[in-house]
């Protein structure tokens, strides 16, 4: 349950990166709103999950999920592309995720 706790923090992470670009300079209260409330979920299930998980492994996992969820976001909604390269990576970062859980 840690673990599924950790990366949906990881996935609220990217929400509130998300909620910050787009409330322009925080002018945009609806995205302001959306921020914050991703980032207080997104702290609260990682305290949680460090409870059970060392925070060092938790905090490599929730930043990786955020980052490669970050990317598909803005590759989808954002037309940022992303290079050929840039799996070869999130794939490093995934195997780094799998191998902390089974190790």
């Amino acid at each position: 349950m840690s673990w599924l706790l950790l990366f949906v923090a990881g996935l609220l992470e990217a929400g509130w990166v998300i909620g910050l670009k787009q409330s322009e300079s925080l002018t945009k209260l609806p995205y302001v709103a959306f921020a914050a409330l991703s980032m207080l979920l997104s702290l609260v299930l990682f305290a949680q999950a460090i409870q059970k998980i060392p925070v060092a492994h938790a905090y490599i996992i929730w930043v990786g999920v955020g980052v490669i969820a970050m990317s598909v976001i803005n590759a989808l909604f954002f037309a940022e592309p992303i290079v050929k390269s840039h799996y070869f990576f999130y794939g490093l970062i995934l195997a780094g995720v799998i191998g902390l859980k089974f190790s």
